[in-house]
Order: C-alpha cells, then sequence, then structure tokens
C-alpha cells in the first residue's frame, strides 16, 4: 500500500527494469490494483489515477529515464 498512484508505480518501475516495458506498464498496474487482496475503496482509486491517455497510447518512448534518485536512508523524524 505504499504507491498511490500510476505515475508512482511508472516511475519506479522504469528506473527499475529500463524503458522497455514501458508498453506493458498499464496493464501491470491494473492487474495489479485489481488484487482481492486491496480493499474496494483503495482499488477504486489506484484504477482511477491510471489516465485514459496512459492506458490508451499507440506507442511509447523507448528513451531510458534520466533521472535515478539516490537511495536515502530511513530516518526518524525530530
Amino acid at each position: 500500500e505504499r504507491l498511490e498512484c500510476f505515475s508512482a508505480f511508472r516511475f519506479l518501475y522504469e528506473r527499475m527494469l529500463g524503458a522497455s516495458v514501458r508498453p506493458y506498464l498499464p496493464a501491470a498496474f491494473c492487474a495489479a490494483a485489481a488484487l482481492p487482496s486491496i480493499r474496494p475503496e483503495r482499488r477504486k482509486l489506484l484504477l482511477q489515477s491510471l489516465s485514459e491517455a496512459a492506458a490508451t497510447a499507440p506507442a511509447w518512448s523507448d528513451r531510458e529515464p534520466g533521472f535515478y534518485p539516490e537511495y536515502v536512508d530511513d530516518f526518524e523524524a525530530a
């Protein structure tokens, strides 16, 4: 329950797996968001976060992501 929307999902998986997975991300996101273990309210929010443009894109760029965040250690807020 850490990913809040399709954009976060796409950001994470593009950087982990590369640009070649872009065409498959909307389908994978829908499949994951529709799992029965996810509460119905949360499922609805996740599926609504996928825009029609992303779901029906005729083509995706094959350009690799240009930004890769560095790992930041967890810390307690003071």
